[in-house]
């Protein structure tokens, strides 16, 4: 008895120390927050689970876990039918998040019709629903969208995993063909649904995702959903068929024009060139700093076509960047820049699927009237980026201060040492350059460097054409090496000495005698 008495009085006095722990004094308000950001943080998919532990740890916790409507506005088919029903009822009248995903179902034998019945009687309380449908469960969709959802804010629908036969001459007008005040974030993928739909007049993000060719909008269907969203901020075109996207015959020239003035991103993927001509040449967005372009062909009719808008915004934005970090990779071109008042960010990504010719075609007619600001570029030299578009894209962007080749060639060397001759005088390829940094040199490639040393400091017996000769450029200030042997961080001023010394170290970083 003396035991048991003995492990009650420790357990008392454990409790009390406990209490007097920082986090027991902290306001409920606060606790709420942690609470909520414990369960949001999960990737158990156990539900609610965590916050049930939190509620035994303490009298006070549990108070705050089971009477806080916020932390319960979750339901999923993940979860167990029990489960539902104590979130539904714990979270009172406060909004709901809804995730429907038939392949995650917790229990089989007709739970999903009782999962959609619990749900559609809550749809008052919908702030957010996530559904992704398979063939059994497509016609269940007719008794969600058809709900009153006043309270909805943003509404996901996929049916990526229906098949073609099921979805062909679906018809289904999303909340009754009727306007949603509040929904302002929508992504739809493989939905069929009527491109005239009100549902997206007051959208700010849009996302239509479209793998199958008979369910992709025409170039002028996705103008008219534009056209109905004044207030929209994202917009991505993913995949629309491909290069079965329907393009109405008309000239670009009849093309009317969509104004979006508060449009910050702008993506477009998988169009084929006379569909993405049309959408380009159809949308104005003056605020718009974040581009993505991915995954056409640009060699032919988008060159001669509808860019003509996109390269001036481009190029006006582009000058405007106070500094642009460049990263050049077999994927494709990705510019990130500052601007304006607050270092405001700016971004742009071009990939491609066809040659690497074509993409280095695109970036010159984007870029190439361009007066850049200061450039930090990252070039990784693969085979698959022939050096003559490396060359190219060098040439044409003299401000670059701080290049890192990655995988490089000697070619690449040898193309920063030899001056070229533009307008009667000399001149180097990089004339601003401050830094220059190589990744996975090779031994040889010390040689080259200084031979590239040499070559700088005699001016390679050039002369700029005034007489004056060309020398070394006066910005240049370290050269930064890595590879099998040592790394080593090299000052232009004893340049030659360091690299004679760098020369005679062996792979491991060894002085050889």
């Amino acid at each position: 008895m003396g035991s048991i008495d003995q492990a009650l009085t420790r357990a008392a006095d454990d409790r009390a120390m406990c209490s007097s722990a920082p986090i027991y004094c902290l306001p409920d308000e606060l606790l709420i927050k942690i609470f909520a950001v414990v369960l949001a943080l999960d990737c158990s998919d156990g539900g609610h689970r965590p916050l049930i532990t939190l509620g035994l740890v303490s009298t006070n916790w549990s108070r705050i876990v089971f009477e806080t409507p916020s932390l319960w506005g979750h339901i999923s088919s993940s979860h167990s039918d029990e489960e539902n029903r104590a979130a539904i009822r714990l979270s009172k009248g406060y909004t709901l998040r809804v995730d429907y995903d038939d392949d995650q179902l917790e229990q089989g034998g007709g739970y999903e019709a009782a999962f959609i019945r619990s749900a559609s009687q809550e749809a008052h309380r919908w702030q957010s629903a996530d559904l992704r449908l398979g063939n059994n469960t497509l016609p269940l969709l007719h008794d969600f969208v058809t709900l009153a959802v006043p309270r909805l804010e943003e509404l996901r629908i996929n049916c990526d995993r229906v098949s073609e036969a099921v979805l062909e001459g679906v018809s289904i007008d999303i909340l009754g063909g009727g306007v949603a005040d509040r929904l302002r974030h929508v992504m739809l993928c493989d939905f069929p649904i009527p491109w005239n739909s009100h549902l997206f007049a007051r959208l700010e993000t849009l996302s239509i995702i479209t793998t199958l060719a008979f369910l992709a909008p025409t170039t002028d269907e996705i103008t008219a959903i534009l056209r109905q969203c004044p207030e929209l901020r994202e917009f991505s075109l993913i995949k629309p068929g491909g290069d079965e996207m329907r393009v109405p015959a008309a000239t670009l020239a009849e093309t009317e024009v969509v104004h979006l003035p508060v449009l910050t991103s702008f993506g477009l993927c998988l169009l084929n060139d006379e569909a993405f001509n049309r959408i380009i040449s159809s949308v104005r967005f003056p605020a718009c700093t974040k581009f993505d372009f991915k995954c056409y062909r640009p060699a032919s009719s988008i060159i001669s076509g509808g860019t003509g808008h996109l390269t001036a915004v481009l190029s006006s934005k582009i000058q405007s960047l106070l500094n642009i970090s460049l990263i050049l990779t077999p994927r494709g071109l990705d510019l990130v820049g500052t601007r304006g008042p607050g270092n405001s960010r700016f971004s742009l990504f071009i990939s491609h699927t066809s040659s690497w010719e074509d993409l280095a075609q695109l970036i010159e007619h984007i870029t190439g009237s361009i007066r850049w600001p200061p450039v930090q570029a990252s070039i990784s030299c693969q085979d698959s980026i022939p050096f003559l578009q490396v060359a190219d894209l060098l040439r044409r962007i003299p401000s670059i201060t701080k290049l890192n080749l990655i995988g490089h060639s000697d070619r690449h060397i040898a193309l920063l040492s030899q001056p070229i001759l533009n307008n009667g005088r000399y001149e180097w390829v990089l004339p601003n350059l401050e830094g220059l940094y190589l990744e996975g040199s090779a031994q040889n490639d010390v040689q080259l460097l200084i031979d590239f040393q040499a070559k700088r400091q005699e001016g390679a017996g050039m002369y700029r054409g005034d007489g004056v000769p060309l020398g070394l450029p006066t910005k240049l200030e370290t050269i930064y090496v890595s590879g099998p042997f040592r790394e080593k961080q090299l000052d232009i001023g004893p340049f030659y000495t360091a690299l004679q010394e760098l020369k005679g170290e062996d792979w491991d970083g060894n002085l050889i005698n």
